[in-house]
């Protein structure tokens, strides 16, 4: 018996499911390059800034992976694979 563990296997399947539609819209916008990666701003009392680290397109897309394969372990999301051949004789 093959024991399959996933660190998405505690997670309910409705919150599963609502992430990942989310992870495909950030993994859009940072295709697109609409997440900002530095942020500056000042106050009266000086200038400030926030810098945040970029997404990885890849680590994005493989969350989408692992979460898709966890709803499809799960009965929940069919796989988009193709059918088995068969051939004919």
């Amino acid at each position: 018996m093959v024991c399959r563990t996933s660190i998405y296997s505690t997670i309910d399947t409705t919150t599963l499911q609502s992430w990942l539609p989310q992870l495909i819209q950030a993994r859009m916008d940072v295709i697109a390059g609409r997440k900002a990666q530095a942020v500056s701003y000042s106050q009266s009392d000086g200038a400030r800034s926030v810098t945040y680290t970029p997404a990885d397109r890849a680590a994005i897309t493989a969350e989408i992976v692992a979460i898709q394969s966890e709803l499809s372990a799960r009965g929940v999301m069919q796989g988009g694979g193709r059918a088995p051949m068969r051939p004919y004789f």
